[in-house]
């Protein structure tokens, strides 16, 4: 194959160094041109080979030429290669941002928000509530500070249920002392067990009010005074009593304390002594008795929230209505809605409301199934508590209920017990839940309580405001 001429020199001319040497110049330099990739010569070397040839400039220029061909090609590649990586990087960069803000903006926008909580606690471990001559005395030694109070293991008791409260809603750091309500009914013992329940969640000194007496506290107070409520228990007090079932009780009872009414006031009065561990008469140390005392205490709630064999829709809704009533008009308020509204404000992220075992009991005797949640004979212990937490996920409000039956137990989740929310799996419809509240208590309880009342005689309303078991009667609880 024959090299192309120089334009510079005629085709018949050869030059000097093409007689001289077969494998001259040029045949070297092509011959380095093949393997410069090496870069193991320079054109100085070319020149000390030959320094008697003598070397045209044009044939100088042409081997710089062909030398450096190949050291164009690998700079055309580095900086093609760099170039695309370079380009590579950037596109990586920016579509690995577009996936961050992307999964940060699916997760920002589904992430549950726990924006509301509304809660009710029993009061912490307390002193026997009924006195029974000769007996009660005995044991006073143990409860200096009266009747029905707090005990120190109530208060110590109070203030872990705060410590609580506190790691599950206030701790993040987004609640602040403006931000919580804390209301208490009007009996000591549940205002001093706010107290200690703010002092545990480190606000010790909020405001807890206490604006209501319990004859008309119809949220914290299930029995508060409504005529035609009381006249219905009245009225089953000798099926609620069960005399012929259980006389042994009652025969017990009258022997040992002068006394054969109410089986709930031992009841209260044994479950106070065996939680300070304080020794027993032997009359009273058989578990068989406390079984039986356990079933007939149970027995007069039902009546009194006309639920279980005393099946009585007026009853249920004024009494456990009241106490729904309360939760659901203040949830209503939080998530604005529209059809209903009986609170005038709601600004709290945090509501609590200090009361009794009754309250809570009120409270679930609306919901479907409430032996599935309590047992079948059940016993709220000191500081048990309910929340209702109102979530917003995907910019709808959800609501979930959790339950625990003492101040130290693990809650549970009762979400698919509360009216409306019998299909949930997790989270329930709070619009849902509202208005199959709705139904189930009255808009106004006193005016439906006035309006009962016209029905009874003059003597059995008497009656029902002359017994001392009937008034305060939440003072037992």
């Amino acid at each position: 194959m024959s090299m192309p001429t120089d334009p510079v020199v005629s085709n018949n001319e050869k030059l000097p160094h093409e007689d001289n040497d077969n494998n001259g110049i040029f045949g070297r330099i092509i011959n380095k041109s093949k393997v410069y990739p090496l870069e193991e010569y320079t054109h100085s070397e070319i020149r000390n080979d030959h320094v008697n040839e003598k070397v045209l400039p044009v044939e100088l220029e042409e081997s710089r030429k062909i030398v450096t061909v190949p050291k164009q090609q690998k700079s055309l590649f580095r900086r093609n290669f760099k170039e695309t990586l370079i380009l590579s990087a950037a596109i990586s960069t920016i579509a690995l941002s577009f996936v961050g803000v992307t999964v940060y903006y699916i997760l920002s926008y589904s992430r549950p928000e726990l924006v509301y909580t509304n809660m009710i606690w029993r009061h912490g471990d307390r002193a026997p509530a009924h006195y029974f001559p000769n007996f009660t005395e005995k044991y006073m030694i143990a409860f200096p500070r009266g009747m029905g109070n707090l005990t120190k293991i109530g208060a110590e008791q109070a203030e872990q249920l705060g410590l609580l409260l506190q790691r599950r809603y206030i701790n993040p750091g987004n609640i602040t002392s403006k931000q919580i309500y804390i209301r208490s009914t009007d009996v000591h013992r549940t205002i001093e067990t706010a107290q200690h329940v703010l002092k545990g969640m480190s606000f010790p000194d909020t405001r807890i009010n206490v604006e209501l007496t319990t004859n008309v506290d119809t949220a914290g107070n299930p029995f508060f005074d409504c005529p035609v409520a009381t006249q219905f228990v009245l009225d089953q007090e000798e099926k609620y009593f069960l005399r012929e079932n259980f006389s042994e009780i009652y025969e017990l009872m009258q022997q040992e304390l002068n006394y054969n009414s109410y089986s709930y006031y031992l009841f209260d009065t044994l479950n106070c002594l065996k939680a300070h561990d304080l020794a027993l008469p032997n009359w009273l140390r058989s578990d068989e008795l406390y079984e039986k005392l356990k079933f007939l205490s149970w027995y007069g709630v039902e009546a009194q929230f006309g639920i279980g064999p005393y099946d009585n829709k007026l009853q249920r809704k004024i009494r456990g209505g009241s106490s729904l009533r309360g939760v659901v008009s203040r949830i209503a308020c939080k998530v604005n809605y529209s059809e209903w509204s009986s609170v005038d404000s709601c600004e709290e992220k945090f509501y609590g409301l200090s009361a009794h075992d009754m309250t809570i009991a009120a409270l679930l005797s609306t919901f479907s199934d409430i032996h599935s949640i309590l047992g079948k004979s059940p016993l709220i212990g000191y500081g048990a508590n309910i929340a209702f937490e109102i979530w917003r996920i995907d910019n709808l409000y959800k609501m979930k209920i959790m339950y625990a039956n003492q101040w130290d137990a693990n809650p549970q989740d009762i979400t698919q017990f509360a009216p409306g929310c019998e299909d949930s799996i997790k989270f329930c419809n709070v619009t849902k839940f509202i208005e199959h509240s709705r139904e189930l208590f009255f808009d106004n309880v006193q005016e439906a309580c006035l309006k009962g009342s016209e029905n009874l005689i003059s003597h059995v309303i008497r009656r029902s405001t002359n017994t001392d078991e009937v008034i305060d009667l939440i003072q037992m609880y």
